[in-house]
């Protein structure tokens, strides 16, 4: 019985030997089916042979097949047979070397979108063992020379996809210049959606992108920003106050202020605000001064002047005493004057400087109590009064 056991084990051994040059033979003696049928039977030790032999024999004979769907094939099915823990018990250099034949292969086969979907996708599954940078430069450069309107439309969305993992700054750079372009409206949601993945790994440019002082390419920047969970409080609070700077020189330089601008600096000064991100300080001051005018032109609604007046509150509550205690005296003098005074403005000024609760707001609370307020601004200004600290 025991060497009956014997027996049958060395003949599976042998057969599974056999099996395997049988394989190993198909592939060199066979045509380009049957060496795809090889690859795709093959496992094991004997598999990683293949893989390795069949990228080789693709990327040598391509340009002399030219278009070829049965190269294609192999090509797909040697990509696919790879084995992730084949690769991740490569060198490093040897990892590098099959980096460079893995971009060979997506350069020469550009006009086969499978072929290199199919590379994108395995790249992407192995982006924690290959060194994927050179391949991410030369994405960048495929869309760039190429154009997306003349990639296929499941490659474009593929290499999207592929930026959201392994995306770099170049890449966003990229997808940015083509953002709100007419020729890419079709493109556009997914284009913002890869630009929200890489606005991580692009902090610099987008600073240089809001330095630039484009009203429209600051507003585009902004409007990602806003709401994406990816990014930390920090960074969002870093460009809302490069934001709100750079609008200040850019309303500074115009003669009109346009909607699109007052809604940065609002949009701006509410996350800093909610952040208290106490750095844009003197940011804050300087726009509470422009909005004064801004206000008492009509230009900016009560409304926006309530959020600017409550900002100093939680920007700056160290230097916003003085200019929200002289602004208290202004609108006190208008009140005494029995000109118009926003309710609404006068409530939010008197709440800031109680919430400060400095005691060089004294003077203008008390002022404030003894004129024709309605009752809510009275007893707001009792409150803060009780308040301020001595």
């Amino acid at each position: 019985m025991f060497k009956k056991s014997v027996l049958l084990f060395l003949i599976s051994i042998q057969a599974a030997v056999i099996f395997a040059n049988d394989n190993k033979i198909k592939f060199i003696k066979g045509n380009i089916s049957d060496k795809t049928l090889a690859v795709k039977e093959a496992s094991g030790e004997e598999e990683n042979w293949l893989c390795e032999q069949a990228l080789d024999f693709v990327l040598t004979n391509k340009e002399i097949l030219g278009n070829d769907r049965e190269l294609d094939g192999l090509a797909i099915a040697t990509v696919l047979s790879f084995s992730n823990s084949y690769i991740s018990n490569l060198t490093e250099k040897q990892k590098y070397i099959l980096m460079n034949k893995f971009q060979d292969l997506f350069v020469n086969f550009q006009n086969s979108a499978t072929v290199q979907s199919t590379l994108i996708n395995k790249i992407i599954s192995l982006k924690k063992e290959l060194p994927y940078s050179d391949f991410v430069d030369i994405l960048n450069s495929y869309i760039s020379k190429k154009g997306i309107n003349n990639i296929d439309n499941s490659l474009v969305k593929e290499i999207f996809h592929a930026y959201e993992e392994i995306g770099n700054n170049q890449s966003f750079l990229i997808l940015f210049e083509m953002l709100n372009n007419p020729l890419y409206k079709d493109y556009n949601q997914d284009i913002k959606n890869t630009l929200s993945a890489l606005i991580p790994a692009s902090m610099n440019e987008i600073i240089s992108i809001i330095h630039n002082k484009n009203i429209d390419d600051i507003y585009s920047i902004f409007s990602l920003v806003q709401n994406n969970n990816k990014i930390s409080k920090n960074f969002i609070c870093e460009i809302a106050e490069n934001v709100l700077n750079e609008s200040i020189i850019l309303m500074q330089d115009s003669s009109k202020v346009s909607d699109k601008i007052l809604e940065l600096q609002i949009n701006s000064l509410n996350i800093l605000s909610e952040n208290r991100w106490t750095r844009a300080s003197s940011n804050a001051l300087t726009y509470f001064d422009f909005s004064k005018t801004l206000f008492g032109l009509e230009v900016m609604n009560e409304d926006q002047m309530v959020i600017v007046v409550q900002s100093l509150a939680q920007i700056a509550p160290l230097n916003a005493v003085t200019p929200l205690s002289k602004y208290l005296e202004e609108l006190n003098a208008k009140k005494e004057q029995n000109l118009a005074v926003s309710t609404k403005v006068v409530l939010s000024v008197v709440n800031s400087l109680g919430a400060i609760g400095d005691k060089y707001a004294f003077d203008s609370l008390l002022a404030t109590t003894y004129l024709s307020y309605p009752e809510a601004v009275l007893s707001a200004a009792r409150n803060a009064l009780a308040g301020l600290r001595w």
